[in-house]
């Protein structure tokens, strides 16, 4: 869990924009909302939802 209540779920396998990134989903655990993050976000993500966060990277 990050400092802003959000937790990781999985590694979806899919690679993000950036060479080596990968695009995981996260969970807040503060509403439910489940959404996905780059890897090098992962630390800093707030929850889209409710703490005004970035959308991110659809889920496939």
């Amino acid at each position: 869990m990050n400092r802003n209540g959000q937790v990781t779920i999985r590694d979806t396998g899919t690679s993000g924009a950036d060479f080596g990134q990968r695009i995981f989903q996260m969970g807040c655990s503060r509403c439910g909302a489940v959404y996905g993050s780059y890897s090098g976000d992962v630390f800093q993500r707030k929850c889209p939802d409710c703490q005004d966060g970035s959308a991110g990277p659809v889920l496939v």
